[in-house]
């Protein structure tokens, strides 16, 4: 947790687990933060980004998303869909409506998304900007969730 009560998941690749572990710790204290567990704010699931055609008709890809095991389908502005899955089934949904739909799948991947009732609006962002950005200049951190709005 870091100020102001913001929960964040750093998800890092070693081959130091003890001093990954140490470079993180001494980077949340620095930022006046505490190490504590935060998943429970967040759920894990898996999110598809499927190219999709601008005539696309969201009520039939909303059907067939739903038939292949999805959770939720957005409409993006630019016409991709994005499809979230549970985590374990996110291969599964996202061939099932590749096949079903003729759409093309951008980008599979799994994320940590954070609850809704436990979102944090945040008046001054700079403090968390600055912090966000020193631990995503670590080379072994590969993916930052927060519960920030």
């Amino acid at each position: 947790m870091v100020p102001p009560s913001v929960a964040v998941i750093v998800e890092c690749q070693t081959d130091s687990k003890a001093r990954t572990l140490n470079d993180m710790r001494t980077a949340v204290k620095e930022s006046g933060g505490t190490m504590t567990p935060t998943s429970h704010m967040f759920d894990r699931k898996g999110k598809i980004v499927f190219e999709g055609p601008k005539d696309i008709v969201e009520e039939e890809i909303f059907d067939q998303a739903i038939e292949a095991g999805a959770v939720d389908v957005q409409m993006e502005d630019d016409g991709k869909v994005v499809v979230f899955a549970e985590y374990s089934q996110t291969t599964a949904v996202a061939d099932a409506l590749a096949a079903s739909s003729g759409l093309e799948v951008e980008n599979l991947d799994i994320i940590w998304d954070p609850k809704v009732d436990m979102m944090v609006d945040v008046a001054s962002p700079e403090m968390l900007d600055d912090f966000l950005g020193r631990i995503q200049d670590e080379p072994s951190v590969q993916d930052v969730y927060t519960n920030a709005i």
